[in-house]
């Protein structure tokens, strides 16, 4: 599904306009990833929350070239899904398969 589909799925389903739906949907994007960026997490009910993981300094050998590359200690963005979450997809793809 593209952004597009999602945003008019979320628009026929609340009543609002496709328009209000695209802004409120990048002001959520964006506060997200302005939150992991500087190292807080957040946490929906039901749904899962997003983190940053820190990766300490690490060396990487690339077989390809044959040569060591060292990786500097970096924050990145991880998403970790609740267990309402999981349950909820496996009884969608249950029924879905049962179809």
């Amino acid at each position: 599904m593209r952004e597009s589909d999602f945003i008019d799925r979320v628009a026929e389903t609340t009543g609002q306009s496709k328009t209000d739906v695209k802004r409120t949907l990048r002001a959520i994007t964006s506060e997200i990833i302005e939150c992991v960026a500087h190292g807080d997490s957040i946490s929906f009910r039901h749904f899962g929350s997003f983190h940053p993981k820190y990766l300490s300094k690490t060396t990487r050998f690339i077989p390809s070239c044959g040569q060591a590359v060292d990786l500097p200690a970096r924050r990145v963005p991880r998403f970790r899904y609740s267990s309402a979450f999981r349950e909820r997809c496996k009884e969608i793809a249950e029924r879905l398969n049962h179809l």
